[in-house]
């Protein structure tokens, strides 16, 4: 069983997702990094999103999510600074996400929580 913490990073109605990871088995995830369970997910999440470039932010943690073998601690992220230094990331509208069911692992009432 994996241990994983993920981000969803959140502007102007819009959300910063993976294109070609497929981890989930959608069409889109969102950054997901691995973690030691001994670790505190908090901390290992601080330290990843300061790695893709993101400052002074305003988080809050959205619950362990099991999804395909994998426990998800997942974290909201709102009204953050910086620039995103991360290749493999789009952000795409929260409306092409409602459209398409298929895009993330969620129903569309923890899309219409998360926006």
């Amino acid at each position: 069983m994996g241990y994983k913490v993920g981000a969803l990073i959140i502007k102007d109605n819009c959300i910063l997702l993976n294109t070609k990871t497929n981890i989930l088995g959608t069409q889109y995830d969102f950054p997901m990094w691995d973690y030691n369970p001994g670790e505190i997910p908090i901390e290992s999440i601080n330290s990843k999103i300061k790695e893709m470039g993101i400052t002074n932010d305003n988080k809050s943690y959205m619950g362990r999510f099991y999804i395909k073998k994998m426990n998800i601690y997942l974290y909201l992220i709102k009204k953050w600074e910086g620039k995103i230094k991360a290749k493999k990331c789009v952000w795409v509208h929260k409306a092409v996400l409602m459209m398409n069911k298929n895009s993330l692992p969620f129903d569309k009432e923890m899309l219409n929580e998360i926006f």
